[in-house]
């Protein structure tokens, strides 16, 4: 959904007391998201009465840096790139409390989907009991991570991204899902397992990537750290860029599925990769390419579950073929 038409039927729904306790906001939590909760943070809070937001009261100039009294803003630890229990039960006492400023108070969870188990389950508890007008939103672009109660009980956005916060390796990764037709290699099994041998070899790259980058950063770190601390950085930063890859993943067979159905082109989030998407949707049905969708799903839940990316893509790739 287009940014500006995400907002305007929040703030509708807001004047017409209908704007839900909890969204769920697919799209880049850094980027994409971050911009679309201070946007609508400042809708909610403006001061300035008319045409809100204004952007340049007190309190949009707050929400926008990040300092208002009753917006609270939780983001995964830097060292276990985690969202921890503590982390939720702080923010459970906090949106209990009276809010400052007006009748609302609001947290933004960046990276929702890097909530623990345990601090997931603490969370739901909030949502089962909200006090007052609370509004939650949780920023992910990996939703189907979730816990099935806790999106149960969100309403969800889903923002149109396009090119933006992609990464190198998801561009890799976009020019192995477009370089080859099946009827160019030979046939549809024989094309998915050349992608998923090559998918398998750029994760191993990507995880080569990870690690050298976190022992870039201790480099320039006071105190020395131990290997098992700075393997679980890499591994946390590892698992951050494949849920990248695997959100490119699910748009591109989300690209197919717009096709298969008869969709317009200008709906595709990577229109650039047109003629491609094209020529794999052919003889493709509305159907089929919805069963691709939920296996691309399954793919990384498989992953999230620590089985390893080798049997993941190595089974994963050859079903959609046979689909």
């Amino acid at each position: 959904m287009n940014t500006e038409v995400a907002l305007q039927f929040l703030s509708e729904a807001h004047k017409a007391g209908r704007l839900a306790q909890a969204y769920i906001v697919g799209g880049d939590p850094k980027t994409t998201g971050a911009a679309f909760a201070v946007c609508l943070l400042q809708r909610l809070f403006c001061g300035a009465g008319r045409g809100a937001p204004c952007g340049a009261c007190a309190a949009c100039r707050h929400v926008a840096q990040r300092t208002h009294a009753d917006v609270l803003w939780v983001e995964p630890q830097k060292k276990s790139r985690q969202i921890g229990v503590e982390q939720v039960r702080d923010l459970m006492q906090r949106m209990q409390q009276t809010a400052y400023t007006g009748t609302w108070k609001a947290c933004v969870i960046c990276g929702a989907d890097r909530l623990g188990r345990e601090a997931a389950n603490a969370f739901l508890k909030t949502l089962e009991e909200p006090s007052g007008n609370s509004l939650f939103l949780l920023l992910t672009d990996g939703a189907q991570t979730l816990l099935p109660t806790v999106v149960s009980r969100c309403q969800t956005v889903m923002l149109d991204a396009g090119e933006t916060g992609y990464t190198a390796w998801d561009r890799e990764l976009l020019a192995i899902l477009a370089g080859h037709a099946p009827a160019e290699i030979g046939s549809k099994l024989l094309a998915a397992m050349t992608q998923a041998q090559r998918m398998i070899a750029l994760l191993k790259t990507v995880k080569e990537a990870a690690a050298d980058e976190v022992d870039e950063a201790a480099d320039g770190e006071v105190t020395e750290q131990e290997n098992e601390t700075l393997d679980a950085r890499a591994s946390a930063r590892f698992r951050e860029l494949r849920t990248g890859m695997m959100r490119t993943l699910l748009r591109w067979y989300r690209d197919r599925l717009v096709l298969a159905c008869g969709g317009d082109e200008a709906q595709l989030v990577f229109g650039e990769h047109g003629a491609a998407l094209r020529a794999q949707v052919r003889g493709v049905s509305g159907s089929a390419a919805l069963r691709h969708v939920r296996i691309v799903e399954d793919l990384h839940k498989q992953l999230e579950q620590n089985l390893p990316e080798a049997l993941v893509f190595g089974c994963g790739f050859p079903r959609l073929a046979s689909v």
